[in-house]
């Protein structure tokens, strides 16, 4: 969130990375705490600015502007009441979106401090088909009570998920392997079957879909095939996935949800 001064400003633009997003149609900025004096500019690709009178109220609030075929967009605040800016949308009228809740570092147990109250007004507009969970590769400990602990706390988070997005499906991503030196050889991490049995409580307990990673990846020891691939699908800290790996994942993911339609079918 993001609480802008007099004359503040920001400025994305698209890149020709990929094709998806050379481009965009609309624009939705989504606010609230403004008055009926807070004004913004906007300007698109060259155009000229236009600005708007933002609505007043504690509320989110939700502007969609037209933006046919467009690569730039610039955001003023010009005065009045500060208000609270949460983040601008860049889409068009189809394909797939995904909002990722990047928290480095993080368990995902803090998800519980975002107000629940500003959570439900979001999924008036977003409304969300689906909710994945990717959280835990940081809680570590040979400690069995620790992940005790991290399942209490994650069921809570998902239990008031659904509570707020009742019409939503909710998938729990296993924690991938994470190997340790052991003499010469990187051994599967004895921490990563111990948060393995945690998640898959938690999935027990809430009643959600539950996608494990660690044996789609080959199960024991494999984050060292994943190093070692040309061009390599991870780093190596043993740990983390390359862009190539990154896409991997996504692929074997895809490939699983597709597999659980067809059975569905």
């Amino acid at each position: 969130m993001a609480v802008p001064k007099r004359g503040s400003w920001v400025k994305f633009e698209t890149t020709q990375f990929y094709k998806s997003i050379q481009s965009f149609d609309n624009v939705k900025i989504y606010y609230s705490n403004a008055g009926k004096n807070s004004v913004i500019e906007y300007f698109l690709d060259n155009s000229t600015s236009q600005k708007i009178n933002l609505s007043e109220g504690d509320e989110v609030q939700e502007i969609i502007i037209q933006a046919k075929d467009s690569k730039k967009f610039e955001l003023r605040f010009l005065g009045g009441k500060q208000p609270f800016f949460y983040g601008v949308n860049f889409d068009s009228d189809y394909g797939i979106y995904v909002d990722n809740f990047s928290m480095r570092g993080n368990t995902g147990i803090s998800l519980l401090d975002i107000n629940p109250k500003t959570l439900h007004e979001f999924n008036k507009f977003l409304d969300y088909d689906l909710i994945i969970f990717n959280y835990g590769a940081n809680v570590s400990s040979p400690n069995k009570g620790i992940y005790t602990l991290y399942e209490n706390k994650m069921v809570s988070v998902i239990e008031e998920f659904k509570k707020i997005f009742p019409s939503t499906s909710f998938l729990l991503v296993s924690v991938a392997d994470k190997t340790t030196k052991r003499g010469s050889e990187f051994i599967t991490n004895p921490d990563v079957p111990l948060l393995l049995e945690a998640q898959k409580t938690i999935v027990q307990k809430t009643n959600i879909a539950f996608w494990n990673l660690w044996d789609a990846m080959g199960g024991n020891n494999s984050m060292n095939t994943w190093v070692n691939a040309v061009p390599p699908q991870a780093l190596k800290d043993y740990a983390h996935f390359t862009p190539d790996g990154g896409i991997r994942v996504g692929e074997l993911l895809y490939m699983a949800i597709q597999d659980a339609f067809d059975k569905a079918k």
